[in-house]
């Protein structure tokens, strides 16, 4: 539809049936960025509220794209997925750090360090590397398509107006060289006739040098 073809950025690199989902990541994103900053307080920079909705909204997120499937290229799923996973395990992180730190008594609290260790902090890390590290392993993984990718878009500038010009300009030298090649093989008596019009310069030379001698 050509009146759609504007719209065309919202929905072509999804599924035919998904073509709703720019709207749903988008909400998403929201949600995540702008309606659980309402559930915030002024005394603290960030509260339990706050990072149990977002659990939810990440888990309802991870669920809807696991569900659905929406991206034409199964790659994309997958790093999807991966992206959903690592805001959901991050939500949950934020959200065991603030019960803690609200917890009135250690006792209550973490008693035992859960979370808040090196091991803990180091898994924080790995999953935020997790979806780069992903990335480049798709990306690593996609060499190949990347290679016929450009050996497609040769092909294609080889075969317009600029491309078959260059080639007919080799092919008619290669052939008219070929053509001088064979004339002078199939006609041995030019070769004779260039050879003589070497020699006679050289046969004058010598005649003249030796009635010179003579005269001495």
């Amino acid at each position: 539809d050509l009146e759609l073809q504007r719209f065309a950025f919202l929905y072509e690199e999804y599924e035919p049936q998904c073509w709703w989902y720019a709207v749903a990541e988008l909400a998403m994103r929201l949600y995540l960025t702008g309606i659980l900053a309402l559930f915030g307080s002024a005394d603290a920079p960030a509260t339990t509220t706050q990072t149990s909705l977002g659990l939810l909204g990440a888990m309802v997120y991870y669920v809807l794209l696991s569900a659905f499937d929406p991206f034409i290229d199964p790659l994309d799923d997958f790093l999807a997925k991966i992206a959903a996973f690592q805001i959901m395990l991050t939500f949950y992180a934020a959200t065991m750090l603030q019960a803690q730190e609200n917890a009135k008594d250690d006792a209550a609290g973490d008693p035992n360090s859960v979370w808040n260790n090196e091991v803990f902090s180091m898994i924080c890390v790995i999953v935020g590397l997790s979806t780069f590290g992903v990335a480049i392993f798709l990306v690593v993984a996609g060499a190949r398509d990347l290679r016929d990718t450009v050996g497609k878009v040769a092909r294609y500038f080889s075969d317009t107006t600029p491309g078959r010009a260059l080639r007919r300009l080799s092919t008619r030298g290669s052939s008219t060289d070929e053509g001088r090649k064979a004339s002078e093989d199939a006609d041995p008596s030019t070769n004779d006739a260039e050879a003589a019009e070497a020699a006679a310069p050289r046969a004058s030379s010598s005649r003249l040098a030796s009635s010179g001698g003579r005269v001495e």
